[in-house]
């Protein structure tokens, strides 16, 4: 699938709708100022359907691939998602916010590490192995910095890390709610 999209042996991934929420300027943005810096990023592949207010982001994308050094996708069928996971060095998810975060998941399911931003919720998707990064740009460009010297801790959490078990998830998840209203002096039904 990858050599199909023509992609490199090397390359960042960023998937997710083209929407401010995802925090695509601020990525693009410290990416082209680390690139245009001389930093030694791969290329940055940017996945994603048309979101809402997304003309700032599709500004910032027209120029980084007039350098040369953004690769926009557009949407991705779900059945190409793993192999472009699994090829990538890094996925990067510098969300705003997030519900859960589901990409980080998927990343890390396909092989890939994870940097997110640093809300709990995608500190949890991510099994608290993601890097996390600040969400602007001076603080994505470190992150960069350190990506492209060698230097950021990036793991990946394996397949047989993550517990899919449906009873001992609503077992905890009740254990959790019982806790919760004891404290409050009520007792769940």
């Amino acid at each position: 699938m990858c050599q199909r999209l023509g992609l490199p042996e090397h390359y960042l991934l960023t998937l997710g709708t083209l929407e401010p929420r995802k925090n695509i300027v601020a990525l693009v943005d410290a990416y082209l100022n680390r690139r245009e810096a001389g930093a030694a990023l791969p290329l940055l592949v940017i996945a994603g359907g048309k979101g809402w207010l997304d003309n700032d982001i599709a500004a910032r994308l027209e120029r980084g691939e007039a350098l040369g050094f953004v690769r926009r996708l557009g949407y991705v069928d779900l059945s190409d998602l793993p192999a472009l996971y699994a090829g990538c060095d890094a996925f990067l998810m510098p969300s705003l916010y997030e519900g859960f975060g589901m990409p980080l998941l998927e990343g890390q399911l396909c092989g890939a590490p994870v940097i997110h931003g640093p809300h709990a919720s995608m500190r949890e998707a991510a099994g608290g192995l993601g890097v996390t990064t600040p969400t602007n740009v001076a603080g994505i460009e470190e992150m960069l910095d350190a990506l492209a010297a060698g230097t950021l801790a990036l793991a990946c959490r394996l397949r047989s890390d993550i517990v899919n078990d449906p009873k001992l998830s609503s077992s905890q998840l009740w254990s959790l709610i019982s806790e919760a209203a004891a404290s409050r002096g009520r007792r769940p039904s």
